[in-house]
């Protein structure tokens, strides 16, 4: 004897045998239509039991509400007994900030991950490693490190009492330490000679260093050339600057001096 073959339908409503249908059997048969379509209603219902008790872990998260239209009923395993929960509030627990409980675990993203991926903050209290190779740090990445250099065959000419860019860098936004070096060349009497970090082009600020020469004479081909070094400075952007490297010199006799030298900049943070 072969049983009725069912499928997981849900049928809106059940056959009623009317006094005028014959007796027939077999699988298609009118009088094997109310089992079949009571069979299929009951293997729809139990796949959905079944779905609802894998989530059977949420039981503590979720409040019972029987009067909301959207609730149904799940099977809680762990106080074997069955419960009610609307549709709206497993859709907040599930997705809406849900608080968890217990000690959930997430995978821990190494430094320098850039993604949308979940990951816990254990690498904040981790140690900072630093490269291992003779690499460069990224772009807006800390340690980042940005350059530029004027060689002694290709120095600037210093006009008299006019302050000079020797060269620049373009600096991203973003909190960099700078530090330079000026190397004055030539031969003249000097009264004063500046050599500055600014943001502004050929412009000397209060911060410049400074070397009295009080009007003594120099020659660079006799002494090499006289060089001013500027201690590191706190440049922080707000976005992209061009940052000078400033020299300026004061002379009354003579040939007209020179300046080479190099800016370089990392970033802090």
């Amino acid at each position: 004897m072969a049983d009725l073959a069912e499928t997981e339908t849900y049928v809106a409503g059940i056959y009623q045998l009317e006094i005028t249908d014959p007796v027939i059997g077999g699988p298609d048969g009118i009088d094997n239509l109310q089992a079949k379509q009571l069979a299929n209603r009951t293997n729809w219902l139990k796949a959905k039991i079944d779905s609802i008790l894998s989530m059977s872990f949420i039981h503590t998260a979720v409040a019972e509400n029987p009067g909301d239209t959207d609730e149904f009923g799940y099977w809680d395993s762990l106080t074997l007994s069955l419960r009610k929960v609307t549709l709206t509030n497993l859709k907040t627990v599930l997705f809406g900030s849900a608080t968890l409980t217990g000690t959930p675990t997430a995978p821990t993203a190494p430094d320098g991950t850039n993604t949308l991926q979940l990951a816990t903050t254990a690498f904040v209290q981790g140690p900072k490693v630093g490269t291992v190779t003779n690499n460069s740090a990224p772009a807006g990445y800390i340690g980042e490190y940005i350059s530029s250099t004027i060689p002694a065959g290709s120095p600037a000419a210093l006009p008299n009492n006019l302050g000079v860019n020797i060269t620049s860098i373009s600096l991203p936004a973003g909190d960099w330490d700078v530090r330079g070096i000026v190397l004055f060349t030539g031969a003249a009497t000097i009264g004063m000679v500046f050599a500055d970090i600014n943001i502004s082009s050929a412009a000397r600020s209060s911060e410049a260093i400074a070397t009295p020469m009080f009007n003594a004479s120099y020659n660079s081909a006799t002494y090499g050339p006289l060089s001013l070094s500027i201690p590191t400075k706190r440049v922080s952007l707000a976005a992209t600057t061009t940052v000078y490297l400033v020299a300026f010199s004061n002379y009354s006799a003579g040939t007209a001096f020179s300046a080479f030298g190099s800016i370089s900049a990392r970033r802090v943070r």
